[in-house]
């Protein structure tokens, strides 16, 4: 049983893992298919919004243009996996 705990909890925190650079540049349906419904959502003045996302430990925000294309993406929290160096 403990090797299934194991891989349940290198799932859940690997889901914020190296998360943001690959959305960069992708459309906002990408993002909320592999992501799902954001947690939170706020409408920016030019226009797009910034969506938010929650993981054990890790907030993940990314900021999408009026066209709905993610322009950037930042995690905050001690549960986000720390760049590579």
């Amino acid at each position: 049983m403990r090797p299934v705990i194991a891989i349940g909890l290198l799932v859940t925190l690997g889901a914020c893992a190296n998360t943001v650079p690959p959305y960069i540049g992708r459309g906002g349906n990408q993002l909320f298919l592999a992501w799902g419904s954001p947690e939170r959502t706020v409408r920016m003045p030019d226009g797009g919004n910034a969506v938010t996302f929650l993981r054990p430990g890790c907030e993940t925000t990314f900021v999408m243009d009026y066209a709905g294309v993610v322009r950037s993406g930042s995690q905050r929290g001690d549960g986000c996996p720390q760049p590579r160096q």
